[in-house]
């Protein structure tokens, strides 16, 4: 996420909240079916990577940090 390369992150805990307000991230559901995967990952590089297009910017929740991973996450490194 810090090299600000595109991301495709599931909805189950804190993947969504830190994904929330970037751009070129997709947020998934956790639960998709190999198949599902499948024609997503078909899908965004039609859609999104060869146009050049990024996907809507999920919305940031209130309570999300964007500068968590920098700021806490990784600071010991």
């Amino acid at each position: 996420m810090r090299a600000g390369l595109p991301a495709v992150v599931h909805d189950l805990g804190a993947f969504a909240e830190r994904a929330a307000g970037r751009s070129w991230t997709w947020v998934i559901p956790w639960n998709w079916d190999p198949d599902e995967l499948i024609r997503f990952f078909v899908d965004i590089r039609v859609g999104n990577s060869l146009a050049g297009q990024g996907p809507a910017i999920p919305p940031a929740k209130p309570e999300a940090r964007l500068d968590f991973y920098e700021a806490e996450y990784s600071s010991a490194l």
